[in-house]
């Protein structure tokens, strides 16, 4: 991990289309602004966990329902209902 001492008005480049900038210290908090194109994606690191597990719980539920579907008894009737 690269670690930085920034200021108050000073900032630290990404590439070459992302900036982040210091744009207030007060006590122990830093308030932050990012400079990034639309298609970057910027989130907390609580918000980004936050998401990551709600992503991973919906694709356990999408997998368990799809095997439920799988088990489930299949009905030509219903398959001829369809055709019509």
């Amino acid at each position: 991990m690269l670690v930085l001492t920034r200021r108050k008005g000073q900032s630290i480049v990404l590439g070459d289309n992302i900036e982040i900038s210091v744009v207030d210290v007060n006590g122990d908090a830093v308030r932050i602004g990012v400079k990034a194109p639309r298609e970057v994606a910027v989130y907390r690191r609580e918000i980004y966990d936050a998401i990551c597990g709600e992503n991973i719980s919906a694709a356990r539920a999408a997998a368990e329902m799809a095997q439920k579907l799988k088990k489930m008894p299949f009905s030509p009737a219903k398959q001829d209902e369809k055709k019509e």
